[in-house]
């Protein structure tokens, strides 16, 4: 009997490409009638991948079902998707909130003309929302993207995005490309050649360290630097605040292109350039008055080209660091602008302050270039004005101080934001460090310090009775671990403190 089907665009999260492979090859057998066109593969294992993924973003064309091996799990757009189905267990919340992200999109006349796209459906079928109600945090399996890493991967965005035919046409475009492409270059001769993790990598360093490889970057090619390459890059700019403002710039720049919104970037630098403002009497910032006058205005960003843009960064970039606290108007928050909405339509729980506690999250997610969030990621103390403000943001905008201490319980503003955003990794490595190069430990108390880096990286905060218990007594009882090494110890204890005390006390 010949059975038809009809449904709408659908992406099947697979564990691994045999998994993948196994799935299309049960499809096929079930309905021949496709030849193998209706549900395909498409991973980094299979010929002519990218050419399948803008197949598939195409509603007119198939496959209509993509089976997935982490190559869709983030990053692709297509409105037209319908159904999710999760056939992997998906331990990190991150990850897991982006591939629901997937089929968040929404999509005007898909059924007919005035009739919407307002839902989409998840196959759960290894209980990765049951693991999550367990689990909340869930298990991070993964480094947070940095923001070196961060700004890589924008440039290659940019670099994607250039290679269309309309900027080719533009010499500027043209050689804004190249010099991009060539800071890729750079970073990727700056590679030390003796580290283990670049040995691990060598076949992809080898590949694009060849300028020809750049040519024209397909889908995954892009998967394959992401992926590959841009975790690994170290940048000699120790400039944080540059640095920041370079991926301010970036996304900027990516979004117009795309002709998505800009509102939040756009509120964030003219923010700066108010802070810059106050700051007058510093001549290097007298000798830019003009320009930071110009895009203090909202108008400006409008008409203001992709070229005039970049000149805008370079010329800035080396002043973000004069600013010694954030403005007193610092937060942008526009749910409209987020997929919130969509996601919220995703009830795991059911009550009212996990409602609470998501907003506050992909509040937090969604402005984490922001200076107050940065200095709490970074152990830094907040001002007063600041603490107020975020108060303000918790109290009024997201929700109510009743909600907050359901939520949060004796938590104050700055710990509950810790304790989301967690502890900068690098903030870290500089307090720990000195004890796990200490040659006056020994191996189980260096796996000690290991181990309460990566909670306090995670956590953002601990309190010292969690000491005694898991995941830190897997390795023994503290007091036992360091009965030898008291003085250590004690150093460690303070650094804690030290840590815990800067969400409560203030500049």
């Amino acid at each position: 009997m010949k059975v038809e089907i009809n449904f709408g665009k659908t992406i099947i999260f697979a564990k691994s490409h045999k998994h993948a492979e196994e799935i299309e090859k049960v499809f096929n057998l079930l309905y021949p009638q496709y030849n193998g066109e209706f549900a395909r593969v498409i991973d980094n294992k299979v010929n002519y991948a990218n050419t399948l993924i803008e197949q598939f973003e195409n509603p007119k064309k198939y496959p209509q079902i993509a089976i997935s091996v982490d190559m869709l799990d983030t990053g692709i757009d297509v409105p037209e998707v319908l159904n999710l189905v999760f056939f992997k267990p998906v331990k990190s919340k991150v990850k897991f909130w982006q591939m629901l992200g997937r089929g968040t999109r929404l999509c005007n006349n898909l059924f007919g003309e005035g009739i919407h796209k307002t839902q989409f459906y998840i196959f759960d079928c290894c209980n990765n929302f049951e693991f999550f109600e367990e689990n909340e945090k869930g298990i991070e399996t993964t480094l947070a993207e940095g923001l070196t890493e961060k700004i890589f991967n924008l440039k290659l965005d940019l670099i994607v995005e250039l290679q269309n035919i309309d900027y080719q046409e533009n010499k500027q475009f043209g050689e804004i490309r190249k010099q991009l492409i060539k800071e890729f270059l750079d970073a990727i001769n700056m590679l030390n050649e003796e580290s283990f993790i670049v040995k691990a990598k060598r076949g992809y360093v080898e590949k694009y360290s060849d300028i020809n490889s750049w040519n024209t970057i397909t889908g995954i090619e892009k998967f394959e630097i992401k992926n590959n390459l841009t975790p690994i890059f170290v940048i000699t700019d120790i400039d944080e605040s540059a640095k920041r403002f370079d991926n301010l710039i970036y996304s900027l720049q990516i979004r117009k292109l795309k002709r998505k919104n800009y509102n939040f970037q756009v509120n964030s630098i003219i923010s700066l350039m108010n802070n810059l403002s106050e700051l007058g009497t510093i001549n290097q910032i007298k000798q830019k008055a003009e320009v930071i006058r110009d895009i203090s205005k909202k108008e400006y960003w409008d008409n203001a080209t992709f070229v005039e843009i970049e000149e805008i960064r370079v010329k800035l970039r080396e002043l973000i660091k004069f600013i010694e606290n954030p403005p007193r108007k610092i937060w942008n928050v526009d749910f409209e602008d987020t997929l919130i909405i969509d996601e919220e339509q995703i009830n795991i729980t059911g009550n009212n302050f996990e409602d609470y506690k998501k907003k506050v999250k992909n509040f937090l997610d969604g402005n984490m270039d922001n200076l107050v969030i940065y200095k709490i990621k970074h152990n830094q103390l907040l001002t007063e004005l600041e603490k107020n403000d975020l108060e303000r943001i918790m109290f009024e905008e997201l929700g109510t101080n009743k909600e907050f201490i359901e939520t949060f319980g004796d938590s104050n503003v700055i710990q509950a934001v810790r304790n989301i955003v967690g502890l900068d990794r690098e903030t870290a490595n500089k307090i720990f460090s000195k004890y796990i190069n200490d040659n006056r430990l020994n191996s189980k108390q260096i796996q000690f310090v290991k181990i309460l880096k990566d909670y306090i990286i995670e956590n953002g905060i601990i309190n010292l009775d969690k000491l005694v218990e898991m995941p830190f007594s897997k390795i023994g009882q503290v007091y036992d671990i360091f009965k030898d090494n008291l003085n250590t110890f004690n150093e460690i204890k303070e650094d804690i403190e030290h840590i815990n005390e800067n969400t409560i006390k203030l500049a």
